[in-house]
């Protein structure tokens, strides 16, 4: 009896993997698709460009099959940046998740795009939490989809130091004024498109000028104005490129003076 009892229990087993093989066949995939990517994104740097390639893998024709985007968090689509024969923009205010619609697709044909993205400084949170940050596309069609995921992107990450301060300790007399310079330095990997340095003085110290980025208050912007004088001149400051602040000062009270 316990011999029969086996038999029986194998067989419904080898059942159910015949019935799951012959319904994982029925959802076979429709397309394939495959992505060319930047060699590197710059956080808050310039704009790259990626490639998708969509190819009808079926016997027929395929219409009406849509490509989302899902991107990681800090990465975003270029609004109005698609290009490509036969493709456009069709649900696009999520610019984490665009969706684009695709020409007809003929037997072993394909559609080619390419999208624009920016990193912004969330990406840095996203990897620091365990993130890689990839593509996700997914091809929407009648009866289905298709995933893919890309290559792990190399994400560059500007860092800026101060790497010069000239007269940061000054003696000086009631009445004199003294002149004060900082060299600050993109010693990162990617290229910046603004940043702010902000100064604060202690009393008996008051800034009369400043020459070098634009400042307001204690604070001092450099954005794309400041950079397209600077290095390669591209509007950003690239790995490697220097700026200065110089500041023109005037002691004004007599006491233990300082600033930072």
């Amino acid at each position: 009896m316990w011999s029969n009892c086996r038999s029986w229990i194998t067989s419904i087993f080898i059942g159910v993997l015949v019935a799951g093989a012959a319904n994982y066949a029925f959802a076979q995939s429709k397309v394939n698709i495959t992505t060319t990517l930047p060699s590197s994104i710059d956080v808050c740097g310039t704009s790259e460009t990626i490639e998708l390639d969509v190819r009808n893998i079926t016997t027929g024709s395929l219409s009406g099959v849509d490509l989302q985007l899902d991107l990681p968090q800090g990465l975003s689509y270029v609004l109005g940046s698609l290009s490509g024969n036969g493709v456009s923009e069709k649900t696009v205010p999520n610019l984490q998740k665009p969706v684009f619609s695709l020409p007809q697709l003929g037997v072993a044909s394909s559609a080619s795009l390419k999208v624009s993205l920016v990193a912004d400084c969330d990406i840095l949170s996203y990897m620091s939490n365990g993130g890689i940050p990839r593509v996700k596309a997914v091809g929407i069609y009648s009866g289905g989809s298709t995933t893919h995921s890309s290559l792990p992107l190399t994400i560059n990450q500007p860092v800026v130091n101060i790497t010069g301060i000239t007269n940061q300790f000054y003696n000086g007399s009631l009445g004199e004024v003294f002149v004060r310079t900082y060299t600050i330095k993109n010693d990162g990997k990617g290229a910046l498109k603004r940043f702010n340095v902000t100064q604060s003085f202690q009393s008996g110290i008051e800034r009369i000028s400043t020459t070098g980025g634009v400042t307001s208050g204690d604070t001092t912007v450099f954005d794309s104005i400041s950079f397209i004088s600077v290095g390669n001149k591209d509007r950003y400051l690239s790995p490697g490129e220097s700026v200065t602040i110089v500041d023109t000062l005037q002691i004004v009270k007599c006491n233990q003076l300082g600033s930072s």
